[in-house]
């Protein structure tokens, strides 16, 4: 958020004792401590006591062994495309993007090492395979149906989480390459990485929200199942779906439509309308009438009436990122005001 340059006020700072012996230098704080070698470029993690938490965490892979891991990257993932639009009907700042182009020569790579039995959970939604993932590698790489909603975090069962902090690809190979290391690989050189460690997972996911901020809480209904019927169905397959979950008393609490419901299907502009064959949700004779309003009779209304809410798949072809923000404030000559305010909620269904 310093982009923003909203500063984070919830951190307290820890005190701490720092002993230095050659290259070695040791920070002690809250029952834990730190060994510093900076001629070998590692970093231990222990109990005041002694008692190992992350043997090491390599700041400096060797090249060829950082080459050999880029490589083994690329052949786990294979080749995958990506539109290169950003903002816009049509207009494209940069062109498509593949893993391999990802993965350039002033990408930077870093080890942490990892007990047997050791667990790891978090990375958002990267796997669509497992919860725990020990022994496979995390795209942190937006791409449709594939890795839709990355974080690059991870915790692990042994207390302790790591944040590794960008924007840019990145990847977590966890287990997979070294059977005894956590390889995180960056596509760019720098790194801004955060360890937080707990005495519990629970600990430490809060001390990474604490962070980067707790999630605001959606209505209760977010939380329930979602249901979304195949792309043929009209209004009235989906109302007779609604009506047999009541009747079954199968606990739902949200209708999904598919991009049928549109006028257009796969419609990519911002002036998308209703399909009135399919899905009359406002009176055909009033579709040019300003404000629009729910009619107690059609469709939307109906589904409310029995306990549910809709929701609308869309496909906007219009994505304002970090990227074009950032431009717009180059060619404006002035910083952006602040967007993400208490009052906002950005959901991703």
């Amino acid at each position: 958020m310093e982009r923003y340059e909203i500063i984070n006020a919830d951190l307290e700072t820890a005190q701490v004792n720092v002993l230095i012996d050659g290259d070695i230098q040791t920070i002690r704080s809250q029952g834990l401590q730190f060994s510093i070698d900076k001629n070998a470029k590692t970093i231990s993690v222990s109990t005041v006591a002694g008692e190992p938490i992350i043997d090491q965490i390599n700041l400096d892979m060797p090249p060829a062994l950082e080459q050999e891991l880029i490589q083994s990257v690329g052949a786990y993932f294979g080749t995958a495309t990506r539109r290169g639009n950003i903002i816009g009907d049509g207009a494209s700042i940069e062109g498509d993007k593949d893993v391999a182009g990802a993965i350039r020569d002033e990408s930077k790579a870093f080890m942490l090492s990892i007990k047997p039995g050791e667990r790891f959970y978090g990375g958002g939604a990267t796997s669509r395979k497992n919860i725990q993932h020990r022994g496979e590698v995390l795209r942190m790489w937006t791409i449709y149906q594939k890795t839709e909603i990355p974080i690059p975090f991870l915790m692990s069962s042994e207390g302790w989480g790591i944040f590794n902090n960008t924007t840019s690809i990145n990847y977590f190979d966890v287990g997979r390459f070294k059977d005894d290391k956590l390889c995180v690989l960056n596509s760019e050189k720098d790194i801004d990485l955060y360890l937080m460690l707990g005495s519990s997972m629970y600990d430490v996911l809060d001390k990474y929200t604490t962070l980067t901020k707790k999630s605001f809480i959606l209505p209760r209904w977010a939380y329930g199942l979602a249901f979304g019927g195949n792309t043929m169905e009209d209004q009235l397959d989906v109302m007779n779906d609604a009506l047999q979950f009541r009747k079954e008393n199968i606990p739902c609490d949200i209708m999904w439509l598919e991009p049928q419901w549109m006028e257009t299907y796969y419609d990519f502009s911002t002036s998308k309308s209703w399909d009135l064959k399919k899905f009359p949700a406002e009176p055909f004779w009033e579709v040019d009438k300003y404000p629009k309003y729910e009619h107690p009779l059609l469709f939307v209304s109906r589904l409310h009436e029995i306990g549910f809410k809709l929701a609308l798949w869309l496909c906007i072809d219009h994505d304002l990122t970090i990227k074009e923000e950032d431009g717009i404030a180059v060619r404006s000559g002035r910083r952006l005001p602040d967007w993400s305010t208490g009052s906002i909620i950005l959901p991703d269904l």
